[in-house]
């Protein structure tokens, strides 16, 4: 947020001098993982910020070089999440490997929130209830490369996804709508369909 502030100060001989200036608080992370830790086929530990406990409910994950890995399928869909404690007012970001999705107001494999890769030249955003997917929104044609940035911002019950192309610094918003559904889902994550192997490089979760 942005304070209004007003600053005086003063110098050894009495002159003074007043300004007006702006103040910017910036809001810690809620949590941050560049999976740099170790290797290891058992788990994904914790976040680096924030401490929060990776779940894996379904799929055996790790880490490889560098990158979070799905190391054994354990059905058609394989979730990474941890839980952020709040399901509005927030945004996450994955840095993918492949074409994975990002999960999030998260409740179950059955009730959920994602957006991402549909195929290697789509994405969308899609809402579970109970097993039953509907598709929100337009579809978005996008080319998903390993490097590109996939990110969800959920301010009350807007939800913004936008996409980052690898090597870009520019943000294109891939689909928004409003959406009050699975208000209990406090998780967030990523997951991806089809086969094993890295997912992702990084997770960012910031409030909003």
């Amino acid at each position: 947020q942005t304070y209004p502030c007003r600053v005086r100060v003063s110098d050894s001989s009495g002159n003074t001098a007043e300004a007006s200036v702006s103040v910017i608080t910036v809001a810690a992370l809620i949590a941050l993982d560049t999976f740099t830790r170790a290797d290891t086929t058992s788990g994904l530990g914790v976040t680096e910020t924030g401490a929060l406990a990776w779940e894996t409910p379904t799929g055996v994950w790790g880490i490889s070089s560098g990158r979070a890995s799905i190391i054994t399928k354990s059905g058609a869909t394989d979730f990474a999440v941890i839980n952020i404690g709040r399901s509005t007012n927030f945004a996450v970001e994955v840095e993918v490997v492949g074409t994975p999705q990002v999960s999030f107001r998260y409740a179950d494999t059955a009730n959920r929130f994602t957006f991402g890769a549909k195929d290697s030249s789509t994405l969308y955003l899609r809402r579970f209830v109970s097993g039953v997917g509907t598709t929100l929104g337009a579809e978005f044609a996008h080319a998903t490369v390993t490097g590109d940035r996939f990110r969800v911002s959920v301010v009350g019950n807007v939800i913004t996804c936008l996409v980052q192309s690898a090597g870009s610094s520019t943000w294109t918003q891939a689909v928004q709508v409003t959406d009050s559904a699975l208000s209990g889902g406090t998780r967030v994550g990523m997951h991806r369909y089809s086969s094993a192997g890295p997912v992702a490089t990084s997770i960012m979760v910031e409030p909003q």
